[in-house]
């Protein structure tokens, strides 16, 4: 018959959600993978240079 009934506008709405929370949590693991340059810092340099465009650091 044709057209989406309330399950499958669910459904597509929660795939949505659970591919952008994925897409967060790569962007996450890409950020702390990678090894700072300067070691003095540790592990918090990778997050503060993920973030630098969003604080304007």
């Amino acid at each position: 018959m044709g057209g989406l009934d309330d399950a499958e506008i669910i459904s597509v709405a929660w795939a949505m959600v659970a591919a952008i929370a994925s897409l967060g949590l790569a962007v996450v693991a890409i950020a702390f993978a990678r090894r700072p340059l300067d070691e003095e810092h540790g592990e918090y340099c990778a997050a503060y240079n993920a973030m630098a465009h969003i604080t304007g650091g």
